[in-house]
């Protein structure tokens, strides 16, 4: 046989013993998609979930996704099952036991700090599914290596978006925040809830008196060298995540100023982060990229969580206006999701996808 043809012989075989171990993989973790009923709602997110879990690589985690970007999609994923009261504990324990191993056991990567709290707080998450406490273990092993080598008096305070790098930006001190009222939210950490707590109202301080939040009650996303705002972009997930931790704020303290905060904020990303029909946009909406494909979820999940104490009906008719459209405008046939939410579909990730499973996970929470 000619070398070539061997050659594409060898890959050939190897290739499909390679899909086959990866098909083997999904159709495992897949074992919880449900049948589509009577509910609309439902049956949309039940198609998202399908196409998430198919998407899934032999590490269990996506393609076409970055390695935060699955931590994102995997919190999506416990949200549906938790909504839905699905076992989704066979998935959780695969996609941990096959990556603890590459992310050291601690899921802590070296450089980017808000990267290791996505994961913080998807772990936990899954603490609470399963009681398993090796995840609680990640989510605190996280939360301690952030009070160690993020936090610095740069800037009056606030953790480092980098390891080695000055920059204070919004989404590392939000994620911080948020983590450390999770953990004093937990009852496994009762013992600790007032050292938790006193990080999250430290950090929420700083990030008032900071100077992101603009006139507009919109956050940029950082601060220059002089330690002013720097007049960056104001993603959408800048705009989410501080609401999910000052709705914690306020089950920590029972004080109803945060939920009041939380509420104006919301108010004003509504306003000024949706197009003439009402639909989430993001700056430079119409030019995807490995990290803005997951935004827009991500501020639907933590403005349905406010949502949840607020009860808010603008802010349900927002959400339920988000996911009917997006599901008759961005769509293919196959149920994949582009990244502009207005509309055509363009092309689909597993992140795009991911950020519409937070979508409909909201949607399904507005009662």
């Amino acid at each position: 046989m000619h070398k070539t043809a061997f050659f594409l012989l060898v890959t050939t075989i190897l290739l499909g013993l390679s899909a086959c171990k990866e098909n083997a993989f999904v159709s495992h973790c897949n074992y919880r998609v449900q049948a589509p009923g009577d509910n609309e709602k439902l049956n949309r997110a039940i198609a998202v979930e399908k196409n998430l879990l198919n998407a899934q690589n032999i590490y269990s985690l996506w393609k076409r996704a970055g390695w935060w970007n699955s931590a994102n999609i995997l919190e999506a994923l416990i949200d549906f099952n938790r909504i839905t009261h699905q076992d989704f504990k066979k998935c959780l324990n695969n996609i941990y036991v096959k990556n603890v191993h590459v992310f050291r056991g601690h899921f802590i990567m070296g450089h980017s700090f808000d990267d290791n709290e996505w994961w913080g707080l998807v772990w936990l998450k899954a603490f609470d599914m399963t009681g398993d406490k090796r995840y609680l273990r990640v989510s605190r092993g996280i939360f301690k290596d952030m009070v160690s080598r993020a936090w610095d008096d740069s800037c009056g305070g606030g953790v480092r978006w980098a390891n080695n790098i000055w920059y204070k930006n919004a989404i590392t001190n939000e994620l911080f925040m948020e983590l450390a009222a999770r953990l004093a939210l937990e009852p496994a950490d009762s013992l600790k809830r007032g050292y938790y707590l006193e990080w999250a109202l430290k950090d929420w301080n700083w990030i008032k008196n900071s100077g992101m939040i603009n006139k507009d009650q919109m956050i940029n996303d950082g601060l220059n060298n002089g330690c002013i705002n720097n007049k960056g972009a104001t993603w959408s997930y800048n705009q989410g995540v501080i609401l999910g931790g000052l709705k914690d704020l306020y089950l920590l303290t029972g004080d109803s100023t945060y939920l009041k905060e939380a509420g104006i904020l919301a108010y004003a990303s509504m306003k000024h982060m949706a197009n003439n029909e009402g639909i989430l946009t993001e700056p430079g909406d119409r030019k995807p990229d490995h990290d803005k494909n997951q935004f827009k979820g991500i501020y639907m999940r933590y403005l349905a969580i406010l949502n949840t104490q607020l009860k808010d009906n603008n802010i349900k008719a927002f959400i339920l206006t988000n996911a009917d459209y997006t599901w008759q405008h961005a769509r293919n046939a196959d149920n994949w999701f582009g990244f502009y939410w207005g509309g055509p579909f363009a092309d689909w990730s597993s992140s795009t996808e991911g950020s519409i499973m937070d979508l409909m996970n909201a949607a399904l929470m507005q009662k």
